[in-house]
């Protein structure tokens, strides 16, 4: 009998010695086993070190989409300069077109976000189509995806709107 807190594999020694030494055929073979924790472990550890490395390269391309929004905001504020001249010379703070470019970033980003999210779900729901288990979303996912996507729009439109309400009303008007 196994008692709680005994390994697997401790017992499994035990009883193979055990076996060799009173056992009924210990003189006419051997006893062996196969030990299936030791075969989930290495799957594990596979799992692992493909998680991780599906983790940076999903963290690289965060990195390269943060560029590109970070790019897409500074090309708005290039483009849409006399519009924050007006909205300055009508009374609005460097506050407010800050607020105004970086809810633009976070906005473009959770769209995004969305986007990615819907369609990552498409495609694991086409593959479970194939396999013995269904694709269920979940709250925590979405959330998660949401999140990140919201807070790549904050750090990589940080710069840009700073730019926008540091302009100068002057240099703008001339």
């Amino acid at each position: 009998m196994i008692t709680q807190g005994y390994k697997a594999t401790e017992v499994t020694n035990q009883a193979l010695k055990l076996l060799r030494n009173k056992g009924n055929n210990r003189l006419s073979g051997t006893y062996e086993t196969f030990d299936m924790s030791a075969l989930t472990d290495g799957i594990g550890n596979v799992l692992s070190m493909l998680t991780y490395f599906i983790s940076a390269i999903a963290g690289i391309s965060l990195l390269i989409a943060g560029v590109g929004v970070m790019n897409m905001m500074y090309i708005s504020v290039a483009e849409r300069t006399k519009e924050i001249g007006i909205r300055r010379a009508l009374g609005a703070k460097r506050r407010d077109i800050r607020l105004q470019f970086l809810l633009e970033g976070v906005f473009l980003t959770v769209i995004g976000g969305i986007i990615g999210y819907i369609f990552g779900f498409l495609v694991a729901l086409t593959i479970s189509v194939f396999l013995p288990f269904q694709v269920a979303p979940d709250f925590f996912t979405l959330s998660l995806a949401l999140g990140v996507s919201g807070f790549i729009g904050i750090l990589f439109s940080v710069i840009p709107a700073n730019k926008a309400a540091n302009k100068d009303l002057i240099e703008i008007l001339r």
